[in-house]
């Protein structure tokens, strides 16, 4: 496949499968031909709106098919697709705009007046409601030319936008097509919003390149996509661990409803165990990816088929990425110790918008980025996550890493998800407080807890402090929120 111009993609699809579906939702399907007319509509929209090579466009539409459209769209004109969740405030809209100062901010018809002043604003609808197409003059966009400005969830502070070019997304839908043997005959299932790097990025580009389709919900209801599942028969399905929990909860979740999935896969957070048995007794293995938003989104993948073997694993490295364990001055770590893990490859954001000074401390010489997440590779190469560098819990001078207790205490038969934190302590500094959502009906029972982790931990990484949320805090990717545990 080209690993250089995402914006071939329609156009190949649409002269080797003009009358294929290539993008279906609830009320509604369109061909490739389908889809490529309307893309050229809006593309021609867009430039009488002034949208050309490198000029940005802040995009807040829920998912739905002009999300789609205005995706294929800007960046085909060579704009910078900068997408913007609609469920944000009016504020934070407001940090994404002053740092890129798009040109257009494109929303939907009744959104309109939430979006910031002061910058030129159309509504989807309206670009797509022109008169016939007309032909595209502008250039193809070239492979390192700028594709989207994505910003991050901002956990860890103020949204960053991390700047990714044409060849970037090639190379991120070609790591996945090779990890999941894709095909043109493969349904892809998207819930996750594609204002979101796993929806825009991990999930549709790797549609787009192999010639799938496309099925788009507006949003994550179980009962509903279970009902999609049942009716459309997609084969390939990524989600997040607390929609395969909504999911494995509902009455209608039973093995017919993911008898027609090829992959099943999880992302940005770890599956419980018990999760993953749940699945396993109805017929089907998850797969996990690792990844973050600088790195491409997709850094490394476990298979299904190698998941009972691998527990707790986040799979290994993509083709077209190399992961390394290294301390923070890039020096690399012996197998199977912990360190911080690092990533090279097409797939790598080139710069943090307008942040040289976050640039700098992100990627180190020779192409590295600094993920920020510590984990370790064993000698057949695969990766275990154990956390965030900046999560790790000095305890009396002593590391723990959240995701090691975490992973023991979602093992137990009652506890449903959990994560840890720390907690300040007087005479160590900081101790280990373990927020555990338990099975319906359980009463809590830390002492139990402790026993249990007494086997598996040493005891200074078992919890001192325990507490019982109905959820835990989560951002609305699906990330667990620590400073609001601490």
């Amino acid at each position: 496949m080209d690993l250089t111009c995402p914006a071939e993609w329609l156009p190949r699809w649409t002269r080797l499968r003009p009358a294929a579906p290539a993008l279906t939702w609830d009320g509604g399907s369109w061909t490739w031909a389908d889809l490529a007319e309307r893309v050229d509509r809006a593309c021609r929209a867009l430039e009488s709106r002034g949208v050309g090579r490198g000029r940005r466009v802040g995009v807040s539409v829920s998912n739905r098919p002009e999300m789609v459209v205005a995706f294929l769209a800007v960046t085909r004109l060579g704009g910078v697709f900068v997408p913007l969740n609609p469920r944000l405030s009016a504020a934070e809209v407001a940090v994404v705009v002053d740092d890129c100062a798009p040109c257009l901010l494109v929303g939907e018809a009744g959104g309109l007046d939430a979006l910031p002043s002061g910058v030129p604003v159309a509504a989807v609808e309206d670009l797509l409601a022109g008169g016939p197409a007309a032909p595209i003059s502008a250039v193809l966009p070239g492979p390192e030319d700028t594709i989207a400005l994505l910003y991050t969830s901002g956990t860890t502070g103020r949204p960053k936008g991390a700047v990714l070019t044409h060849r970037a997304f090639a190379a991120t839908a070609e790591n996945s097509r090779r990890a999941l043997d894709l095909t043109p005959d493969d349904r892809h299932l998207i819930v996750s919003p594609l204002s979101f790097t796993g929806g825009v990025l991990t999930s549709l580009q790797p549609a787009l390149a192999t010639g799938g389709q496309v099925l788009v919900e507006r949003g994550f209801d179980a009962g509903r996509v279970l009902h999609v599942l049942r009716t459309e028969r997609p084969t390939v399905f990524m989600a997040v661990p607390a929609m395969l929990a909504l999911l494995a909860r509902h009455p209608g979740f039973s093995p017919d409803a993911l008898s027609s999935l090829r992959y099943l896969g999880s992302g940005s957070a770890p599956v419980p165990p018990a999760l993953f048995e749940t699945y396993r007794r109805a017929g089907v293995e998850i797969g996990h990816a690792y990844g973050l938003t600088e790195g491409g989104g997709l850094g490394a993948v476990l298979r299904p088929a190698e998941a009972a073997a691998h527990p707790g694993s986040a799979g290994r490295p993509c083709a077209l990425v190399e992961l390394r364990i290294a301390d923070e001055r890039g020096v690399p770590r012996p197998a199977g110790t912990v360190g911080e893990i690092q990533q090279r490859g097409p797939s790598v954001m080139t710069e943090y918008w307008g942040r040289p000074d976050d640039t700098r401390e992100a990627l180190l010489p020779g192409g590295w980025l600094r993920t920020g997440d510590l984990g370790r590779i064993d000698g057949d190469g695969y990766l275990t996550v154990v956390g965030r560098s900046k999560d790790v819990i000095l305890s009396g001078g002593i590391n723990v890493y959240p995701a090691e207790v975490e992973a023991v205490i979602a093992r137990h038969p009652d506890v449903v998800e959990a994560a840890v934190a720390g907690v300040p302590h007087e005479v160590f500094g900081e101790t280990v407080a373990a927020f555990v959502v338990a099975r319906p009906g359980r009463a809590p029972f830390p002492d139990e807890l402790r026993d249990f982790c007494s086997g598996a931990l040493a005891d200074y990484k078992i919890p001192k402090v325990f507490h019982w949320p109905d959820v835990l805090p989560r951002t609305a990717s699906g990330k667990i929120v620590r400073t609001a545990l601490r």
